[in-house]
């Protein structure tokens, strides 16, 4: 489903810094979920230990995709953040995992990749780093489609008003999913596999992460 954006001016905050920063945590193989309803996802969790290795992660800032807002970025832009999310050896390890088999209806979430991504987002900030996400700033979203003369947004960027961007890889959806932080700082890039139950809840299981 493509996703129409309009013309915006990108202020200097939102556009992407994509020299800044390294990678800033080690590798990990560990598993975690976390848990989001599609019709709830307005109501605020508090992160659970990470001991508990599980994490619940409500969409805090209430916004529908109109109120987000769309930017638009540069076609080299799209492409540098395309690049930070490619493995070099072309994610053999994602290839060599099975995906796991889906016990639920994702097909509300796979058809809306701005409220997808957006979900995604949340669960890597709220996960890996034990915050509460932000709000999505205005026409702080960006969505588009990874090869030319596709039709279906499977990219998105957010810049969120505490000054976290977030890059989603929505590529090898109905599979995995991916995040990643290119600020405050640039940070590790984590892959995820995905189920919903029948009330519509989203669950992300983490599969791993690296620099």
């Amino acid at each position: 489903m493509p996703d129409e954006q309009d013309d915006q001016q990108v202020t200097d905050d939102q556009q992407p810094d994509l020299a800044t920063g390294s990678a800033g945590d080690d590798s990990c193989d560990v598993t975690a979920t976390s848990e989001q309803t599609a019709e709830d996802q307005s109501a605020s969790q508090t992160p659970k230990s990470d001991d508990q290795g599980s994490m619940d992660v409500g969409d805090t800032s209430g916004q529908t995709s109109e109120e987000q807002g769309t930017r638009e970025l540069s076609e080299s832009d799209k492409q540098s953040l395309q690049d930070l999310m490619a493995d070099p050896i072309d994610s053999q390890a994602d290839i060599l995992t099975p995906a796991k088999s889906k016990t639920g209806d994702c097909s509300g979430w796979e058809s809306d990749p701005r409220g997808f991504a957006k979900a995604v987002a949340d669960n890597y900030i709220s996960t890996e780093f034990n915050r509460m996400p932000a709000n999505v700033a205005k026409n702080g979203m960006s969505c588009w489609p990874s090869k030319a003369g596709g039709t279906v947004s499977d990219f998105c960027y957010l810049h969120y008003e505490d000054g976290w961007n977030v890059i989603v890889n929505l590529v090898k959806v109905p599979d995995y999913v991916q995040a990643r932080a290119i600020k405050p700082e640039m940070k590790q890039r984590c892959t995820y596999d995905y189920d919903c139950t029948a009330s519509g809840t989203l669950s992300f299981t983490r599969r791993r992460c690296e620099n």
